[in-house]
C-alpha cells in the first residue's frame, strides 16, 4: 500500500479494530488512533488483523509527514500521535480533491523535529518534505522542479505540463458514469502520467483517456477480475516460475500482464513491481502503468495520424469492443476540442 488515500479508507472502515489493537486485552478503546495502536496491527499482534489493515498501518509508521497530517486534520489538539475519527473525518474532502499536499506539506517539518503545523508551507517544510520516502510522487515532482525557496501554497493538481492535463469535469464528460468524487481523485494521476509520456495535445489525450476508459470499465477496474490463473506457464509473458500467473494478472488502466512486462514497466516507473505486483493496481500507478504501456510502444505515432484503429489493435492486439472505444473517444474529442 503506497497511497494515504488508501491507509485512510482502511482506518476508517476499521477504526474500532486499530483503537483496540495496543492495550490490555486489546480491547481498550479510547476513540483514538495512537502509534502504539499502529505498530501493534503492523505486527499482527494476536495474530487477528489482515494485511490489508497491516499495509495501512507500516504505511503510517513509515510515512511520519502523513501520520502527522491526519493527527491534526480536525484541528482539535497539537501534533500528539493521536488519529481520531473527526480527524479522518476532516481530511476525507481534501482527499477526495486532492487539495491534502498542502497540509501534508505544512506538516513535514514536524515529521522531521523541526516546527510545522502552523498552517504555512514554508522552506523548511518543502526541505523536510523532500527527506520523506513516502512523499507522494505528485508532490515531490512539484517542490523539485519549484526547488525550496518558495514558501506559497502547493497546487498538487497540476501536472509538470500543463498540456498534459484533463480535469475532473472533462473526466466525467467523457465517462459519463464516473461520479465526481472519483473524477476529483484520479484526474490528477491521469494528468501526472499523460505529462510522463508527453501525451499532451488534444488528439493525443482523447485517444489516450478513450483506451483507458474502455480497458478500465469506466475507471472502475484497476485490476483484473479473474484470477489470472490462465496465464500460469505462459512463457510468452516471461510467466517462468509456479505461481507467476496469478501474482502478475492484469492490472493498471492497461491492463500490464506477465512477469516480462511488470520487470520492464517497474524498472522504467522505478517501483518494484516484481516483488509488489498489486503497486500496479493502486490509484498513483495505474495511470503511470498505462502511460508506460503507451510510450513504449510508441502508440502517440498512431494518435499523431489519427488512426484510431491502430492505436486500439496496439493496445488490445485486436479490435475487441471498438465501438464502446470509439463512443468514448468521439466524447473526448468535444472535451478537449
Amino acid at each position: 500500500m503506497t497511497s494515504i488515500q488508501s491507509a485512510v479508507s482502511v482506518l476508517n472502515r476499521d477504526f474500532d479494530k486499530f483503537d483496540t489493537a495496543h492495550g490490555l486485552f486489546n480491547v481498550i478503546g479510547d476513540g483514538r488512533i495512537s502509534v502504539k495502536d499502529l505498530q501493534a496491527v503492523a505486527d499482527n499482534r494476536g495474530g487477528g488483523f489482515t494485511q490489508e489493515q497491516q499495509e495501512a498501518a507500516r504505511f503510517l509508521l513509515d510515512n511520519p509527514a502523513h501520520r502527522n497530517m491526519l493527527d491534526v486534520a480536525a484541528g482539535i489538539d497539537d501534533i500528539d500521535g493521536l488519529i481520531g475519527r473527526p480527524d479522518l473525518a476532516a481530511i476525507a474532502p481534501a482527499l477526495a480533491s486532492g487539495e491534502y499536499l498542502d497540509p501534508l506539506l505544512d506538516t513535514a517539518a514536524s515529521a522531521q523535529g523541526q516546527a510545522g503545523a502552523d498552517g504555512i508551507s514554508g522552506r523548511q517544510d518543502t526541505e523536510a518534505a523532500l527527506r520523506d520516502p513516502g512523499l507522494n510522487p505528485d508532490l515531490r515532482r512539484i517542490l523539485e522542479q519549484r526547488g525550496t525557496e518558495g514558501t506559497g501554497p502547493v497546487d498538487g493538481t497540476q501536472p509538470a505540463d500543463p498540456a498534459a492535463s484533463v480535469t475532473a469535469e472533462q473526466l466525467q464528460q467523457i465517462v459519463p458514469t464516473l461520479s465526481a468524487e472519483r473524477a476529483a481523485e484520479i484526474a490528477p494521476h491521469v494528468s501526472a502520467a499523460m505529462a510522463e509520456a508527453d501525451i499532451n495535445t488534444p488528439e493525443r489525450k482523447a485517444m489516450f483517456i478513450a483506451q483507458l476508459a474502455h480497458e478500465s470499465g469506466g475507471f472502475v477496474y484497476s485490476e483484473e477480475i479473474a484470477s489470472g490463473a490462465a496465464y500460469e506457464g505462459r512463457a510468452d509473458l516471461g510467466n517462468t516460475q509456479p505461481g507467476d500467473g496469478v501474482r502478475f494478472k492484469g492490472r493498471g488502466y492497461i491492463q500490464l500482464t506477465g512477469r516480462a512486462n511488470y520487470e520492464e514497466a517497474g524498472r522504467a516507473l522505478g517501483l518494484d513491481l516484481v516483488n509488489n505486483p498489486e503497486l500496479a493496481a493502486e490509484p498513483e500507478n495505474a495511470a503511470r502503468v498505462a502511460a508506460w504501456y503507451w510510450s513504449s510502444r510508441d502508440i502517440n505515432d498512431a494518435a499523431d495520424a489519427g488512426d484510431f484503429r491502430q492505436v486500439t489493435r496496439l493496445i488490445n492486439g485486436g479490435y475487441n469492443g471498438l465501438a464502446d472505444r470509439q463512443a468514448y473517444y468521439a466524447r473526448a474529442q468535444d472535451a478537449f476540442g
